[in-house]
């Protein structure tokens, strides 16, 4: 959707800006934009798996190469276990420049930017094992971004997985503020010193940022701060509801100032231990009267953030890994007609949805109420 005129500045708007959430059609475009590029192609992602549509990828990323593009991929080891024996060697065959942002301390390949010292190599990557990339972008050209919560797997797939498919939401933008998805890349694929100039973003806030310990820090007091100066609503979609005491405090407290506060997160979820964990935090604010419901369809695996008319979309999920550990991106959307999209999809979620309130804890036989603030000791790796 490209965007009216406005006495806004550029870099206060994107020049373009669409929002999807038919999985599908995300990646469609995406694929789109790989076989349209013409000089470069950054692509970022926590999981890239053994499956149809990796295969899907791999060729377009390598045809693309073919083709003369510059194609770097970063992924994230921890997530995609399977890609170093899938795919690592046909992507380098074709000149595609491949890098792990960690990798398993097991792995017994030695990987392109790792030491060839066995003994540093297994010690660097017990450093990095509690601190991953989770985001999930393709940048092409330096002008085309998408950004949102779909990995490269068939999970997310309509057309493959049918009803039992990921509910997700991915953005494309166009503008200025582009760049700095770029700096974020070059910062983690080739360890550059750009953070001078990745932390200048802060003044925009369209592209959001945790690259360094300073931006992780800027990142959870940005987010503290928007629900701190919240006017009317705060409604939250995330598949990990583990937030750190400070934010889960601010919710219940704008709820007592009369703010519609209201939580979505999946009945299904891929990660049992931390659905149990999140339980403990999720009845702690219906018990305070907030209204928490459980999408009830297929695991929804969405990440919006909508406070008043500020709308953000991206890999940030609301828990520790995500204030604290892993590196995020979140894009900021200034179309209105695409924010109405997305308060008119995230409405049709909470239809879809059961309450959770303090009766249905009370229901729960006493081992699973015990079993969940025990597993809560564990929210800071969660």
């Amino acid at each position: 959707m490209n965007l009216p005129r406005s006495n806004q500045t550029e870099n206060q708007i994107w020049r373009k800006e669409e929002v999807f959430f038919e999985n599908d059609a995300y990646y469609e475009s995406l694929l789109a934009g790989i076989d349209s590029a013409k000089h470069t192609i950054y692509f970022e992602t926590y999981i890239f798996s053994k499956s149809f549509i990796g295969d899907l990828f791999a060729k377009k990323l390598c045809e693309a190469s073919n083709r003369g593009v510059h194609v770097r991929i970063l992924v994230d080891g921890f997530g995609s276990p399977s890609f170093t024996s899938s795919y690592e060697a046909q992507l380098k065959r074709h000149k595609v420049e491949v890098r792990l942002y960690r990798s398993l301390p097991w792995d017994l390949h030695t990987h392109t930017h790792e030491s060839l010292n066995p003994i540093r190599r297994f010690f660097n990557r017990i450093y990095r094992m509690n601190h991953g990339t989770h985001r999930k972008y393709c940048l092409i050209d330096s002008k085309h971004l998408w950004v949102g919560s779909l990995n490269i797997c068939d999970e997310h797939s309509e057309a493959l997985m049918k009803e039992q498919a990921w509910g997700d939401v991915g953005v494309y933008v166009e503008g200025p503020q582009v760049s700095f998805a770029k700096k974020a890349f070059l910062k983690s694929f080739e360890s550059k010193h750009l953070l001078k100039e990745i932390e200048e973003y802060q003044s925009n806030h369209l592209i959001l940022l945790n690259q360094t310990r300073n931006l992780k820090r800027k990142h959870r007091a940005g987010q503290m701060s928007h629900v701190r100066k919240a006017k009317t609503r705060i409604w939250i979609e995330t598949p990990y509801f583990v937030p750190i005491a400070r934010f889960l405090l601010l919710l219940m407290k704008k709820h007592r100032d009369g703010l519609d506060v209201r939580i979505v997160v999946p009945f299904h979820n891929d990660v049992w231990v931390t659905k149990w964990i999140s339980y403990s935090y999720l009845f702690r604010l219906a018990k305070s009267g907030i209204k928490v419901y459980e999408y009830q369809r297929r695991f929804l695996h969405r990440k919006v953030f909508i406070i008043d008319d500020w709308i953000c979309i991206g890999s940030s999920n609301l828990n520790h890994r995500s204030f604290l550990h892993d590196l995020e991106l979140d894009v900021v959307l200034t179309c209105p007609k695409v924010k109405e999209q997305v308060v008119k999809q995230t409405l049709d979620d909470m239809a879809n949805s059961m309450p959770l309130n303090q009766d249905i804890w009370s229901a729960f036989p006493w081992w699973k109420r015990l079993l969940s603030r025990f597993l809560s000791i564990f929210s800071y790796w969660s």
